[in-house]
C-alpha cells in the first residue's frame, strides 16, 4: 500500500522535513486587491510581493486555500 502526505504551503514542518519525506507541498493563494501570489513557500517572493501590495493597498488581505 502506498501512502502519501499533502499539506498546504502554510504548514509548519520545516523543508528540510518536507523534501526528506517526499511530501507533496499545495500553494495557498494570497489576494490583496487584484494582486495575487501563489505562495510556493518562497520568502523573497513572498515577502517583496506583500511589502509592494500592503504598502499601497493598506492591509487588507485574503488567503485562498488549495480546492
Amino acid at each position: 500500500m502506498r501512502i502519501g502526505i499533502v499539506v498546504d504551503s502554510a504548514c509548519d514542518l520545516p523543508q528540510e522535513y518536507i523534501e526528506q519525506n517526499d511530501i507533496v507541498l499545495l500553494p495557498i493563494t494570497v489576494r490583496i486587491g487584484d494582486a495575487v501570489l501563489a505562495d510556493h513557500r518562497d520568502e523573497e517572493a513572498t515577502l517583496s510581493f506583500l511589502h509592494a501590495h500592503v504598502a499601497e493597498r493598506g492591509h487588507e488581505a485574503e488567503t485562498i486555500p488549495f480546492t
